[in-house]
């Protein structure tokens, strides 16, 4: 199962590099996003194997991970208010997630509360987009090869996912830890669906504005 899931992030990879002269330029964060995802998992399988805490690579990649998304939706967003608050945010998490990871969970404990964070933003984020896409008068759009939309539905349904599931993990993992551990598969099928929204994202090389 591992080895489809690295075959779709190369798969995703491929396509925005074969495309990315097509897309619009705020798909870079995107891509970077798919080769960070690559280069952490990659690295973790190959670091727990050997027998060492993963989880300081997690929170390192939480902070990457919130960047790179929020930059996205920075660009794509045409609302002033909102992209001037997640500049504001990104300067607060930047302080905020190396105090949370180093004096409050712990860098070689799970890194809960920056992934929590970071659902509840994309997840405003995402439904940001989806106002103002609700609100564009182009009667000309087709939302269906508009490449950020369907990314947009992987974000909100995957963080939306996520946020339940890794709530609901850390509540019953202490009385009923394979119960717990069942529930990672939701984390895995969340995982194949967001990454498919990419690579159709990335496959939407219709000329749209940057």
């Amino acid at each position: 199962m591992f080895e489809a899931y690295i075959g779709l992030l190369l798969l995703c990879l491929c396509v925005y590099l074969i495309n990315r002269k097509k897309l619009p330029s705020y798909f870079i964060y995107l891509g970077w996003l798919i080769v960070a995802v690559l280069l952490t998992e990659v690295v973790s399988r190959y670091i727990d194997s050997i027998g060492i805490n993963t989880n300081p690579l997690d929170h390192l990649y939480q902070l990457l991970e919130i960047w790179l998304l929020s930059l996205a939706y920075y660009h794509v967003l045409k609302n002033k208010k909102i992209r001037k608050i997640i500049i504001t945010v990104l300067v607060l998490v930047s302080i905020v997630y190396p105090v949370s990871s180093f004096f409050l969970e712990g860098i070689y404990n799970d890194c809960i509360l920056s992934y929590l964070l970071n659902g509840i933003l994309i997840i405003s984020l995402s439904l940001v987009f989806f106002q103002e896409l609700y609100n564009d008068e182009n009667p000309e759009m087709n939302i269906l090869s508009h490449g950020f939309f369907w990314i947009n539905c992987g974000n909100l349904i995957y963080y939306s996912g996520s946020f339940f599931q890794m709530g609901l993990n850390t509540y019953i993992r202490d009385f009923n830890p394979e119960l717990a551990a069942q529930l990672k598969s939701i984390g895995h099928v969340l995982n194949y669906f967001l990454y498919a929204t990419y690579l159709i994202g990335f496959l939407c090389i219709k000329k749209q504005k940057s």
